[in-house]
């Protein structure tokens, strides 16, 4: 006869081997695969803090780099309207240099601003750099206005046509120009990340 009780004992303890056996199997594949994943999660995550790193560190440098350009354009804007004014200024004696080397003198700032911001604009916002081209522009007509008054160095040469130039030059240099420098100074300002204050 057929001991059925021996033949259930043997099937569940069987049975439980192989069910303790496969939850044990299990658990190791479950942890070795959470230990591959771990890995590959810690190699992803150094992968993108490098990149992280190597963005920030051209950011920074980018923005170091802007700075320079700012700083390089607004001094040379700062020389060109300081020539631009000295050229004008009719007091020969105060500057101990003649008109003609005064205006060789703004002349060449103006164009080391103008040659200088050519190479440098892709820096600015469209609307920064249509404000330096029109500082650039009024001072380009500054000199081509005034050029005709340096043939005519001795005060009696001078004529009405001549003081009406020169008093049109100098409204553009003392007038026209510094609302725009201000806006520029705003705009320079914003693109370094200085809070702007209202400049009178």
């Amino acid at each position: 006869m057929i001991d059925w009780v021996s033949i259930l004992i043997s099937t569940v303890t069987s049975s439980s081997i192989v069910a303790i056996s496969l939850v044990i199997l299990g658990f190791i594949a479950k942890s070795l695969y959470g230990q591959v994943l771990s890995k590959d999660l810690d190699i992803h995550k150094s992968s993108l803090e490098r990149i992280a790193h190597e963005h920030s560190v051209k950011f920074e440098s980018l923005h170091a780099k802007r700075a320079e350009v700012i700083f390089e354009v607004y001094t040379r804007i700062v020389f060109a309207e300081n020539h631009s004014f000295d050229m004008l200024n009719v007091i020969d004696d105060y500057y101990k240099i003649s008109i003609k080397e005064r205006f060789e003198h703004a002349k060449e700032s103006i164009t080391e601003l103008a040659t200088y911001f050519e190479f440098n604009r892709l820096y600015f916002e469209d609307k920064t750099c249509k404000k330096i081209d029109e500082i650039i522009k009024r001072m380009g007509k500054v000199l081509l206005d005034y050029e005709p008054i340096l043939k005519a160095v001795e005060p009696e040469d001078l004529n009405e046509e001549h003081f009406e130039v020169w008093k049109h030059s100098f409204i553009i240099i003392l007038k026209d120009i510094p609302p725009i420098k201000n806006e520029i100074e705003i705009q320079f300002r914003t693109l370094l990340g200085i809070e702007n204050s209202t400049i009178q």
